[in-house]
Order: structure tokens, then sequence, then C-alpha cells
């Protein structure tokens, strides 16, 4: 009986086990200390080895936070950050990294400095536009609404100033989306878990991740699939 209970246990530790890797693997908010390389070496450590790429940053003065989904999700191939130190810098860099198939998914924008992470996918990188608002999650969705119209997908969030939002939009031909959702309310990590699990059960894709203080804002996208 003592064998008999002993095996039960194990196999039950073993089916636990198997279905916490399964859920963690459908994505992940990684905390990292603020040194990129810490970083970089903390994604493929964490998020390689279960075919997640990152799809989300945000930078805090002792952190960087980084959101990553399957890879499957935008078909990516490959992933870096670059880190430019003016707005027009950042244009410039979107500019030469889209020549050779990265799309500017995320940015984290403090003061004159601009974080930013790429991603490599097969489809067509057409355009992008920054489009910004206040907090209030209707009047931003009634901004976006005319670059959605002509094939623009929400992916990046920063602030450029307080109190406001700015969304990153692409144009990648062959993507397009059935709705998307933004959330901006209180920062705690506890929670904000719980609220990507709540949207990712009904469909929706977290992607691009913003931190302000107690503040933060996540997007998420939903394919229809």
């Amino acid at each position: 009986m003592k064998r008999y209970f002993l095996c039960l246990v194990f196999i039950v530790a073993a089916i636990l086990l198997i279905a916490t890797d399964t859920f963690a693997a459908e994505w992940t908010l990684k905390r990292y200390n603020n040194e990129w390389a810490k970083v970089t070496n903390g994604i493929e450590k964490n998020d390689t080895p279960f075919n997640l790429t990152p799809v989300g940053i945000a930078c805090t003065k002792k952190y960087i936070f980084v959101l990553s989904v399957p890879k499957t999700v935008f078909n990516s191939k490959e992933w870096l950050f670059i880190e430019a130190n003016s707005v027009e810098g950042m244009q410039g860099s979107i500019m030469s990294m889209s020549k050779n198939g990265y799309v500017p998914f995320d940015l984290d924008i403090s003061g004159n400095s601009v974080n930013m992470l790429f991603i490599k996918v097969e489809s067509k990188f057409e355009a992008w536009q920054m489009v910004t608002s206040s907090e209030n999650v209707l009047d931003f969705k009634k901004k976006a609404a005319a670059f959605l119209k002509k094939g623009y997908i929400p992916t990046g969030v920063t602030s450029l100033s307080k109190g406001s939002l700015s969304v990153l939009m692409l144009k990648i031909k062959g993507l397009g989306i059935k709705a998307w959702e933004i959330y901006s309310g209180p920062f705690d990590e506890r929670k904000i878990t719980n609220v990507i699990n709540d949207y990712y059960k009904n469909g929706y894709v977290p992607v691009g991740l913003h931190i302000d203080g107690n503040r933060c804002a996540v997007i998420f996208l939903n394919f229809g699939k």
C-alpha cells in the first residue's frame, strides 16, 4: 500500500509539472536587473528553449520587464534590442533595421533615451505610426480607429508625457486582427499577471508593455483564430 501511494504521488506530481510547463510556455513576464546584457541572457535562458519571443519591454529605474509569447504568433525568426539617443535617432534606426527585415515591435521612451525591441518576421513591413492620447482607453481607441481601417495593428506602447500614452502601430502585409484591447491601470506584478491570464483565456495575445511608476499599460490582440 505504501509503495502504491508513493507511485500515485509521483504520477500526480509529474502531471502537474507537465501542466505547469505547458501553461508557462503560453506567455511569460520576466523581471531583470537594469542591464541589457543580463536581459538578453535571461531571454535566451528562460524563453528561447520554450520557443518564445519577446514582444514587449518596459524599463523602470531598477528593472527591465520583458513580455514574451510563442514565436508562432508572428512567425518571428530573430529579435534584438537597440538604444537610440533621440526620437530622430529612433526614426533612423527603424528605417535602417526595416531594410533587413526587422520590425519595431515595442519601445520605451524615457527622457532622451529610446529603447526599442525589433523582431524579424517573414511578412513585409510596410509602414508605422505613433498615436498619442490620454490614458482614457475610449479616447485612445477612437484615435486609433482610423489607422486600423488602413490595415495597421497596435503593438508597442509607451508614454511621451505624464498622463498620456503613445501606441506604436504597424502595417505588416498579410497580418490583420479581429479585435484589440488596451489595459491601463495600476501596476502590480500579481495583478497584471492575472489580467494577462484573463485576456489570454479569451483569445487575446499580450504584446506591448509600458510601466511608469505605479501605472502600467498592456496591448492585447485577437486574431480570430
